[in-house]
């Protein structure tokens, strides 16, 4: 909706989005152009805010993230994600474009696990988006950049940490996808999303990832 206000100079914006991005973060934009956090208002919101530059300036894109969890059934999501949620181990790919409900989808079936499994979780997420309470299971959320180097160091770390379930933001590169791979061998539940248009593809996009010998 347009709003009855003068355009914004690129020196009001930048003053804007300095008063709640951490320092580190601001550095990141700074060197970069571009970087991911989750901005919240307490008792009130919390969103995952893009912040890039462009032709006129500093830009930021909001995108409220829900308060409420919802659970599967109340997304309407099919019963076989509750089957997908108790399993024991294995790999679960939610695929799909931004904006499609990966995170959402992801968090439903974490509430699942929470209210029907003790488990330990570990989340990595760029940046955290749903923040769990503790139900029957344990959670340790973790931000990229904040609470680990990267998606290869945070995977690493949880391996040692041998939780039972691990949440995996974006699956961007073969290494990510080979660790991924590998917590699901020794017998983790790791979930993970793929920027891909259904199975096919992401099994595509997986196997391009790595080098042809392997």
């Amino acid at each position: 909706h347009s709003l009855d206000y003068d355009p914004l100079s690129a020196d009001l914006v930048t003053g804007i989005l300095k008063e709640f991005v951490p320092e580190g973060r601001w550095q990141q934009f700074e060197e970069g152009s571009d970087v991911d956090i989750a901005y919240e208002i307490p008792g009130r919101a919390r969103f995952r805010t893009n912040i890039f530059r462009n032709h006129w300036g500093p830009a930021a894109v909001f995108r409220q993230i829900p308060s409420d969890i919802l659970s599967i059934d109340e997304l309407g999501l099919p019963k076989v994600m509750k089957a997908l949620a108790l399993r024991q181990n294995g790999l679960v790919l939610v695929t799909g474009p931004t904006g499609s409900g990966k995170s959402t989808t992801l968090a439903a079936i974490l509430n699942h696990i929470n209210e029907h499994r003790r488990r330990e979780i570990i989340t990595l997420e760029d940046p955290l988006e749903f923040i769990h309470t503790d139900k029957q299971s344990t959670f340790i959320h973790r931000e990229i950049t904040e609470h680990s180097h990267s998606y290869n160091a945070g995977l690493r770390s949880a391996m040692r940490a041998d939780p039972d379930v691990i949440l995996i933001g974006e699956m961007r590169n073969c290494e990510t996808m080979r660790l991924a791979l590998d917590c699901a061998a020794m017998g983790m539940l790791v979930f993970a999303t793929v920027h891909t248009n259904g199975a096919a593809k992401t099994i595509d996009r997986m196997i391009d990832a790595f080098p042809s010998e392997e």
